[in-house]
């Protein structure tokens, strides 16, 4: 009976361990079974940025900064983004190379409480968080989390972003541009958000 109580109560922790946000882009790692690996390093400096708190930054009310709604993003309800997504949003370069920006590629991806179609703008440029590696639905916890990501290349990194050509590591501060994203949860609800994004050294 002990062994059984003890197996049940390390099967409980484990399920808690996976259904944690932080671990999400970890575990979708391990889904996909990808091609290529980065350094130990390069996984060590995405996991921190993986890490973040529970409720995204920010006062209720409308989102303030200095630019509009894009206009390509359309009309919508604007919402805090604590009050759209259950963690901070997370951005990475997303070069095969470690540290490298020559690929000129970043990631995207956010965690919301139900689906929807997730479109942003990172400083103007647009693209779709859909990508069918990486967005997904994670049923185990409660509630289910939804996560959503996508690419952009090229991203102008080093124009629109000014990081510098050579590696990100040393780059203090590093950048954080200006995302509004758009969320539609079907029927007419549709959301707009804004936060700036840290860009992070690594995805994934």
């Amino acid at each position: 009976m002990t062994q059984v109580l003890t197996r049940n109560s390390e099967s409980s922790r484990k399920t808690h361990e996976l259904c944690a946000p932080e671990s999400l882009i970890p575990e979708a790692r391990r889904h996909r079974r990808r091609p290529w690996m980065w350094t130990a390093a390069v996984m060590s400096v995405a996991a921190l940025g993986v890490v973040l708190s529970l409720s995204a930054s920010g006062g209720g009310g409308t989102p303030t900064q200095s630019s509009r709604v894009p206009r390509l993003l359309g009309p919508g309800k604007i919402e805090a983004p604590r009050l759209v997504f259950l963690q901070n949003p997370y951005m990475g370069i997303s070069c095969r190379l470690p540290n490298s920006v020559a690929c000129d590629r970043v990631g995207l991806a956010v965690w919301l409480r139900r689906p929807g179609v997730v479109t942003a703008t990172i400083d103007g440029l647009a693209l779709s968080l859909n990508d069918p590696t990486w967005s997904e639905a994670f049923p185990t916890g409660r509630p289910t989390i939804f996560m959503y990501a996508g690419f952009l290349q090229p991203a102008d990194m080093t124009t629109r972003m000014h990081v510098p050509p050579s590696s990100m590591l040393f780059v203090k501060p590093l950048p954080s541009p200006s995302v509004w994203f758009r969320i539609d949860f079907g029927h007419g609800n549709v959301v707009l958000t804004h936060k700036d994004v840290q860009l992070e050294p690594g995805w994934g």
